[in-house]
């Protein structure tokens, strides 16, 4: 696409951003819009960023939408490491819940793992439930991801009998 027609389309997406009127996810929708155009424009990048933040803040949001933006805002603040702080705090918190589906709690243990630091708190309590649902539930194909992130990271877990 030519840079007009990206300069284009990041207005059009930044101005649509700023509408009071939008869903959850039709937000989400725009920012990952944001990141489909490479949006390399700061200022869009800013606003992406505090829309991002604001709707963590929301009460309303379902487990799956905070998870959808938690990733979002990771990917958009690779130099901000408050906002970083932020996601792998939302998604600790996110994890301690008891309302949690199996697939959610997977889920939301590989997103930490892959948000966090290794070795922090927040990534061992994440690889403990990764381990904890290998060892209380079968092996499918949708597990394959957490089974590998257990893999490198837990010395001879591929030799444990499970």
């Amino acid at each position: 696409m030519g840079d007009e027609k990206r300069k284009l389309v990041t207005q059009v997406l930044s101005t649509l951003l700023q509408r009071s009127d939008l869903s959850v996810d039709q937000t989400l929708q725009i920012i990952e819009s944001f990141n489909y155009q490479r949006v390399r424009d700061q200022d869009e990048h800013k606003l992406a960023t505090q829309v991002l933040s604001t709707l963590l803040q929301r009460s309303d949001l379902s487990v799956d939408q905070i998870r959808r933006i938690t990733s979002l805002l990771y990917r958009q603040s690779a130099e901000d490491l408050e906002k970083r702080k932020l996601v792998t705090q939302v998604l600790s918190t996110l994890l301690q819940r008891s309302d949690l589906s199996v697939d959610q709690t997977r889920r939301i243990a590989e997103s930490l793992c892959q948000q966090s630091a290794e070795s922090s708190d927040e990534w061992k309590v994440a690889l403990y439930r990764l381990l904890s649902l290998v060892q209380s539930h079968n092996l499918s194909g949708e597990w394959n991801y957490a089974y590998e992130i257990l893999r490198r990271m837990v010395p001879y877990f591929h030799k444990l009998n499970l």
